[in-house]
């Protein structure tokens, strides 16, 4: 409650009072507009640049022909394709879609698509908050930084820019963490996978 009314913030797991300065600044990034889509490009980059890393799928089964050969795939988060369309594809359900949380309707589109991997990742509330913020500093840091003419406020803007680059840090782990979570599906049918490296 005290963060939501801009009398503390959370700097990673530390909580932090605000000076009336701090406050105001903290108000106005709060309520600075961002696109959705500029949020789910950023996750997408956290996914498929970060995590993933790979941009092809290595077949490996021994004995084929086509064994060691490697796919393409097209990366889509949330059903939207990013980048190029492929034959093979990865989509990613974040907590961001609209079907989320009924897993029985992600399953029976995942039936129709047999050449995607379907990743659900777990609903997670601190995701998209922190995520929405990240944006929302980084937009204001950007427009605000060079325009301010007092010290105080720019020294506010320099320590929000490190601050938000550390949430960017603790983010990606963040992800990673959900990614290794996730429910992984393939024509409807469960992939059953030992471990939790994203």
């Amino acid at each position: 409650l005290l963060e939501q009314q801009t009398y503390i913030q959370r700097n990673g797991d530390l909580y932090e009072f605000l000076t009336d300065e701090e406050k105001d600044v903290e108000q106005e990034i709060k309520n600075t507009e961002v696109e959705s889509s500029a949020v789910a490009d950023e996750l997408q980059k956290i996914i498929f640049d970060y995590i993933i890393k790979q941009r092809k799928i290595r077949y490996d089964s021994g004995a084929s022909s086509n064994s060691g050969q490697d796919y393409p795939y097209s990366r889509k988060l949330d059903d939207k394709l990013h980048g190029r369309e492929y034959e093979l594809a990865i989509n990613v359900i974040s907590p961001f879609h609209e079907h989320a949380e009924s897993e029985e309707m992600l399953r029976t589109a995942s039936t129709y698509n047999v050449d995607e991997l379907f990743v659900l990742m777990p609903s997670d509330d601190r995701l998209i908050r922190d995520l929405l913020m990240f944006k929302r500093t980084e937009k204001y840091i950007s427009q605000n930084i060079s325009v301010t003419q007092q010290d105080s406020v720019k020294r506010i803007l320099n320590d929000k820019g490190f601050q938000n680059r550390e949430r960017e840090g603790t983010l990606r782990q963040h992800v990673q963490t959900l990614i290794g979570k996730a429910k992984m599906l393939i024509g409807g049918a469960d992939v059953e996978i030992s471990n939790e490296d994203a």
